[in-house]
Parts: structure tokens; sequence; C-alpha cells
């Protein structure tokens, strides 16, 4: 085992190349922050098979950056309490649902009516611990980004609403979707423009939020919805919570300025006088969104 776990590590360097300065002799240091943290063994072999997955994906979210690769910035004591997860320790299955159950909890009481919890809360655990015959656990995608929480929190809530749109024998979503029609988004909510011009910017709002990218709608709904905060969007697609926030800023943005300069284009006016009507939108960004907006998260093909 021990052999097995220093071919991962000397291929997991190479791999890295210029940016694994200082990697050479870190294995052991690490796997004895993890164990010295929890207080039971896990191999060096299952560890390291976490360690060289959460590195390689950092050294991949990185791509741009020219500096090593520094595990510290890893929850390195998380990964390996995930680690014995995965490799069936005993303590690690047991030290993990202590601890993650309040998580679960709060994500259950807050999405599921209390009739369903009980038959919800063991899927859910069977999705994070167990999997599917075709699928794995998810704990396996944890790649140590963000605590070992907050990607539970995120993941959970995901699962959960997967889980109802999946019980509502509603078809998977490949393309997005607003509210009906027959429910415009409220004036009053909104307060967006004059009442003449809510067609025009219901229209602005469609034509939108079709031309964002199924990530960037998600992001809005898991935000405006779920009430997920960046350190839980970071760790649902295991990035960094700093460009979580970026991403959600973005989406923002984008959103309402194509929908300013659609409505300019639909006023024959300039971006300016469209922005003196819609001034509640920025303001406003996530009522709009609620109000327009169906809440169904859409399927990304690398978190299916």
């Amino acid at each position: 085992m021990a052999d097995d776990a220093e071919r991962m590590w000397r291929q997991c360097v190479e791999a890295l190349g210029s940016r694994a300065n200082g990697l050479g002799g870190a294995l052991d240091g690490l796997w004895q922050r993890g164990r010295e943290a929890h207080g039971f063994d896990v191999t060096r072999s299952a560890f390291t098979g976490r360690l060289v997955a959460a590195l390689s994906h950092r050294a991949t979210a990185d791509s741009e950056a020219t500096g090593p690769v520094d595990p510290s910035r890893l929850f390195v004591e998380d990964l390996y309490l995930v680690a014995g997860i995965l490799d069936d320790v005993g303590p690690a299955v047991t030290a993990a649902r202590t601890r993650l159950r309040p998580d679960l909890d709060r994500v259950i009481s807050r999405l599921v009516p209390a009739p369903e919890r009980d038959d919800v809360s063991q899927r859910l655990e069977m999705h994070l611990y167990v999997g599917r015959s075709d699928r794995g656990p998810a704990l396996a995608k944890y790649r140590a980004s963000g605590s070992l929480e907050g990607w539970v929190r995120a993941v959970s809530t995901r699962f959960v609403v997967d889980d109802k749109r999946a019980r509502a024998r509603a078809p998977a979503q490949t393309e997005w979707h607003s509210r009906p029609a027959d429910v415009p988004p409220s004036e009053t909510d909104l307060n967006l423009a004059a009442h003449e011009h809510t067609q025009a910017i219901r229209d602005a709002m469609e034509r939108a939020f079709a031309q964002m990218t199924v990530r960037d709608r998600n992001l809005l709904r898991y935000s405006v919805f779920h009430g997920l905060s960046v350190d839980e969007l970071g760790a649902l697609y295991s990035v960094h919570r700093s460009t979580a926030a970026r991403w959600l800023q973005r989406a923002r943005t984008a959103l309402s300025d194509e929908i300013q300069d659609d409505f300019a284009r639909h006023l024959g006016t300039s971006a300016q006088e469209a922005a003196s009507l819609l001034r509640g939108l920025r303001s406003r960004l996530d009522v709009s969104i609620r109000s327009f907006l169906a809440s169904t998260v859409e399927v990304e093909a690398d978190l299916a």
C-alpha cells in the first residue's frame, strides 16, 4: 500500500511539472495532519488517491496561474476524513455522519415538507455515502477547495431539488424555462418601468435568460431561490469561493446589461434612457429573477 501511495504521488508530482515545487516530500506531512486531526488511520494509498485528485483539480481550475500548486490551500483534514469514508473505515463513517447530520437536517427542513423528510433523508445519505450502481458516492467528488460542511450543504441542496423534480415525474431539464407565460411578473414587485412597457420588459428578460449559459442561470437559481452562499457555490462547483463570487457577479451583471440593451432596442432610444426606465432593475434584480425565472435547476453535464 505504501508503494502504491508513493507511485501515485510521484506520478502526480511529475504531471504538475514546474508547479509541483516543494511537493516532493510533502505527502507524509499531509497524511500526518489528517491523522492527528481525527485520531484514526486511513491508508496512505486511500488518502493519496483523494489528494492527487484534489491537486489535479486545483491545477486545472487555476490553469492561468504560474505559481506552484499549494496543498496548504486545501482542507486536508476534511479530505482525510472523506478518504476514510470511501475506504470504509468505520470510525471515519461514524465521525462524518455525526458531524454532517445537522447540515443535512437544515437543508431538508428548509426544502422538504415534514411528512417527506425521513424518506428524503435516507435517499440523500445513500447519494452521499453509497451512490448508485452506475455512479459512486457523491463524496468521491469532494476536492477540498472548501470545508466539507459547505460542500455537503451545496450538494445536498442540489440533490433535494433534483429529487423533488424526479418524484414529480418531470422530464430532465435540458433547456431553460421561465415561469408560465400566464403568470407574468408583478409590475409592483419588479418596479421596472411604466405599465405600457410590461410586455416589452418580459420579452427582454426572456431573451436575456435564453442567451445565458446553463451554469449562469443555475448560479442565479442557487443564490436567489435556494439561498446558497458563495462558499457553498464554490463547494458545489469545486472552485474557490472567490471564483464562485466572480461567476455569480458576472451572471448578474450580464443579465442586467442584456435586459437594458434589449429594452433600449425596443424603444429605439439610448441605453441611458432605457436605464432610467429600468432604474429598479439593478437594485432589485433578485426580485426580478424570482418573479420571472423558474426555480427548477437545469442539468449541467459536468455535474450530472
